[in-house]
């Protein structure tokens, strides 16, 4: 796997996270499920078993196939900013 030599090189706390990322952004496919995780999810929200509401920290989000989370929606908008002007974002994402 082409991501190995970046896992053996990297040491410390922080290879798991840079190895996740890495695997994201090099176009890998992300198996992990709300299923996985311990919580089943609806259109708008996720509930663990005890039918507790799953804080959107704790949660996937849309690269699981859930809701998006706070951090999703945060992505979109500087995604959109980045490559268009406001107004149309705005309209987008609104």
């Amino acid at each position: 796997m082409k991501m190995t030599a970046l896992m053996a090189a990297t040491t410390g706390v922080l290879a798991p996270a840079i190895f996740v990322v890495a695997l994201m952004n090099a176009g890998d496919t992300y198996q992990e499920s709300s299923v996985d995780r311990g919580y089943t999810c609806d259109a708008t929200a996720c509930y663990w078993p005890n039918g507790e509401r799953v804080i959107n920290a704790d949660r996937c989000g849309v690269r699981c196939g859930e809701p998006p989370t706070s951090g999703d929606k945060q992505s979109d908008w500087n995604d959109c900013i980045a490559a268009k002007p406001l107004e149309v974002c705005r309209e987008e994402l609104n």
